[in-house]
């Protein structure tokens, strides 16, 4: 079992890791998509944060986003965002899956190289298991 221990560790992060992963885009495949309104702009050297203004079911949100380095953007304008219908409360400015993509694939080719990893382990195990049994049978012979 203990050798086996950190194979089946790095088994359970990864299966752990990609539920994770597959809930955050399903969460936001349920986002429904809205207008807002940027009421305010802050430009800082990092980035220009703004301020939005939008409506769900007669009742008006504001939020803060940060929109991004060296994008213009003015007072007035209309943002899509994207809420959550059960927690108006809770928007995405950028609904981009580009990430979650890459990471599913990254994932995707980890499934694939598990077993290799197993097997590279028990490999190495074995080859240490006959280094250590050849220097017994040397030490036994002196």
């Amino acid at each position: 079992m203990k050798k086996n221990f950190p194979f089946i560790a790095a088994q359970i992060i990864f299966i752990l890791s990609l539920i994770v992963s597959i809930y955050s885009v399903f969460r936001f495949v349920t986002y429904e998509k809205i207008p807002g309104t940027v009421t305010d702009i802050e430009r800082y050297y990092s980035g220009t944060v703004v301020h939005l203004q939008y409506t769900v079911n007669d009742k008006v949100y504001e939020r803060t986003s940060n929109y991004g380095k060296g994008k213009s953007i003015k007072i007035g304008k209309q943002i899509t965002l994207w809420y959550d219908p059960d927690d108006p409360d809770k928007t995405v400015c950028v609904r981009d899956f580009a990430g979650f993509y890459c990471l599913a694939a990254i994932m995707g080719c980890g499934l694939y190289l598990l077993p290799f990893i197993g097997l590279l382990i028990k490999l190495s195990n074995k080859i240490r298991e006959k280094r250590e049994n050849k220097q017994q049978r040397r030490t036994s012979l002196f």
